[in-house]
């Protein structure tokens, strides 16, 4: 506390601006490398210890500041400092301190509450620049809240368990159980946790008191065993709780017991005999040859006069036992079974002959192994049981066209080969079922297959054969399309309907004036033909001769015309793309007249060109072209303006005859 005053009164007098001459005035020399520790006299809080060392001026000189105010010696305190001020938030790096950075807010490794990003309740740690950390928070156990903000809600950590789960626990006697996980994650408390089975570990794993009780042994433990020559023996129980192998089992010393009980290959060695053997050697009281047996407790009985019975053993000395029974006692021997019973056969099978020496019965007898000879001969499951068929029985086998037939079950009792499986009959399936001449030979047609059939208009068509193997009726008979033959193929619009005409048909025609016939050979109209032919006679233009012209005039060097006189034929000849006028004069100076055509000939009459009046140009009356004059054929005719005067003509021959 007198430090702490000394440091105060000397701060008051710097602070009041005295002189601090009297405090060293009167101050100890000090010897040369002579170090001192003064308390309370470093640092910027003066908290520190300062060491000095006296140099060679013989004054001291301070060399160290162990100050736990400013561990750092930036000449920043700490939160320790009792004088206040800024204080160094992190006192253990002489970079940081305040001002340093400007973004100071906590003292180093001080820690605060705070809420995390996702809401939940969390905590802070300031970082050593003095800048809070992020906030964070432990997964709490099962509040369905995302604590630590990882996007799952209540992940455990590896010693906690999701409540209402059954997880591993530890029961009563210290095995490992199982229970039901609490709800603050824990696995279940041993009165809650429920035992596992018994194992073999030489522990009570059910925790009923008891070790391994459920097994043969004790590890380690000694137990009884069967030894390698089959007699009883002792051995150490296995780490598995297994009586031990024959390997390892001790034999025990011999016994009277007619066994090999030490495994030396002898039989009650150190006894006079072994139990059950027979000595042929010994002579009965009387005479005679007689035997003695060797009984339960190893010693020799009476010697008995030889006399077959029924006991396993040659009593008479003839080398044979049992003889005059059916069997020898005890022994292996041919039985029937019951299988030999019921086919009526002769035995097949072995048994151990009674103590009666009879044949065992035939549900004791064993049947031998099954073989393929067509017979039951192990008594299980029939004849051939084991084999593919029964060996000469009739079997379905697969025939040379992979239908399924049927055969004779091979000697090896092996389903036939397709060469001698016979196929079935026909049947009407789309398949060929007997290998001949193909599927649904002797039907009609192929089932479901498309054939020729007849259409409801009585042409051939395509269609399915029925599922009866028979030709579709009509209505499901598909038309072939229309060909040119005068039929009606496709049954719809009559013959030839998709054609100009029906193949071989005739009609009447009009050829211009005249009527005729054509013809339809090949589904296309020929040229009308047949019609009349009478004449006209011409002019020559001048004057009426009476002749007749081979050919028109051409049109522009005068005009073609008809007289008066009617009595005779006419007849025009034209060529393509000319012209005649319908004139009863002459081109001369005199006026004329049209002249009416409404004659008689050919298949109807020529039509009246005169009512029909004309501007200039060309068109087409009742199918005739003409072709209207502004003036008539020369300059003299007036009276033929705008009317109708000429017809043109195709290529041929046009007749008709007078009015």
């Amino acid at each position: 506390m007198r430090g702490r005053i000394a440091i105060g009164c000397l701060l008051a007098s710097l602070v009041a601006g005295c002189s601090l001459s009297p405090y060293f005035e009167n101050a100890p020399q000090c010897a040369e490398g002579e170090t001192r520790d003064r308390a309370l006299a470093c640092g910027p809080c003066l908290m520190g210890t300062a060491t000095d060392i006296c140099d060679e001026r013989r004054q001291w000189v301070e060399i160290q500041c162990d100050d736990p105010t400013d561990a750092d010696h930036d000449m920043f305190p700490n939160y320790e400092c009792v004088l206040g001020g800024p204080v160094d938030c992190n006192d253990t790096d002489p970079a940081v301190f305040p001002g340093a950075t400007g973004l100071e807010e906590c003292i180093y490794q001080a820690t605060e509450a705070c809420t995390t990003a996702c809401g939940t309740p969390g905590t802070r740690t300031c970082d050593a620049a003095c800048i809070w950390g992020p906030c964070t928070a432990q997964e709490a156990c099962n509040n369905h809240v995302d604590d630590d903000c990882d996007g799952e809600t209540d992940e455990l950590d590896p010693d906690q368990c999701a409540p209402g789960t059954t997880v591993p626990c530890t029961t009563n006697c210290e095995s490992t159980g199982t229970g039901t996980c609490t709800a603050e994650c824990r696995a279940a408390g041993a009165d809650a946790c429920d035992p596992p089975s018994e194992v073999c570990n030489s522990a009570d794993d059910d925790c009923d008191t008891e070790t391994d009780e459920d097994f043969r042994c004790l590890p380690g433990s000694t137990v009884e065993c069967t030894t390698t020559c089959d007699s009883l023996g002792h051995g150490t129980c296995t780490d598995g709780c297994a009586v031990p192998p024959r390997a390892d089992c001790s034999p025990g010393i011999e016994q009277c017991n007619g066994q090999d009980d030490n495994c030396d290959g002898v039989t009650d060695e150190g006894w006079p005999c072994a139990a059950g053997a027979i000595d042929r050697t010994c002579t009965p009281v009387g005479g005679g040859s007689g035997y003695r047996v060797c009984s339960l407790t190893c010693t020799w009985g009476a010697c008995m006069v030889n006399t077959e019975t029924c006991n396993g053993l040659d009593d008479d000395g003839n080398g044979q036992t049992d003889e005059t029974f059916d069997c020898i006692q005890g022994g292996s021997t041919p039985c029937e079974t019951t299988c030999d019973v019921a086919a009526h056969r002769s035995a097949t099978g072995t048994g151990t002959c009674s103590t009666s020496c009879t044949l065992p019965a035939p549900a004791a007898c064993t049947p031998p192994a099954e073989v393929c000879d067509g017979a039951d001969n192990d008594c299980i499951s029939g004849a051939d049981n084991g084999f593919t068929c029964v060996r000469g029985s009739t079997v379905a086998c697969t025939t040379t066209c992979a239908t399924t037939g049927t055969g004779t079950c091979t000697d090896a009792c092996a389903i036939p080969a397709v060469a001698s499986c016979t196929p079935p009959s026909e049947t009407c399936n789309g398949v060929d079922d007997d290998c001949v001449s193909g599927p649904d030979n002797g039907f009609p047609c192929v089932r479901r297959s498309t054939v020729a059939c007849t259409t409801t208009c009585g042409t051939t068509g395509t269609g399915a054969c029925t599922d009866a193997c028979t030709i579709p009726a009509a209505a499901s008979c598909t038309p072939p399309s229309e060909t040119c033959n005068g039929v009606d193929d496709d049954c719809r619009g009559g013959p030839d309907d998709i054609f100009q005409c029906v193949r071989g048909s005739s009609e009447s025609c009009a050829h211009i004036l005249c009527g005729g016939t054509r013809t339809c050979p090949s589904c296309g109209w020929t040229a009308c033909s047949g019609y009349d032919t009478p004449s006209v006679t011409l002019y020559d233009g001048t004057n009426y001769t009476g002749s007749t012209h081979g050919s028109p005039y051409p049109w522009g060097s005068g005009c073609v015309y008809i007289g008066d006189d009617w009595a005779s034929s006419m007849k025009v000849q034209l060529n393509a793309g000319q012209w005649i006028n319908l004139r009863d004069e002459s081109c001369g100076s005199s006026p004329g007249t049209v002249c009416s055509f409404v004659g008689t000939g050919c298949e109807g009459d020529i039509p009246d060109l005169s009512a029909f009046g004309c501007t200039a140009g060309s068109g087409t009356v009742g199918g005739i072209g003409y072709i209207c004059r502004a003036s008539p054929c020369d300059g003299g005719e007036s009276t033929m303006n705008n009317t109708v005067n000429s017809i043109k003509w195709s290529t041929g021959s046009y007749d008709w005859a007078a009015p």
